[in-house]
């Protein structure tokens, strides 16, 4: 069984933290209401994504 490093930790965290300051920064210019409704599913949608990522890393390191 191997185990993540921390190198491969901090790339994780990195490129969540790139695409959440993304979509805040998108949210922030965007003057159309519909944009700010479905910002909280679209976050869910990356966590997800996320989630998914690393599960499929974890199976197939």
């Amino acid at each position: 069984m191997r185990t993540l490093t921390r190198r491969h930790v901090g790339w994780g965290g990195a490129a969540g933290v790139v695409l959440l300051l993304l979509l805040i920064g998108i949210a922030w210019k965007a003057t159309n209401v519909l944009w700010f409704l479905l910002f909280p599913l679209l976050l869910i949608g990356l966590v997800a994504a996320a989630a998914m990522a690393v599960l499929w890393g974890l199976r197939h390191f």
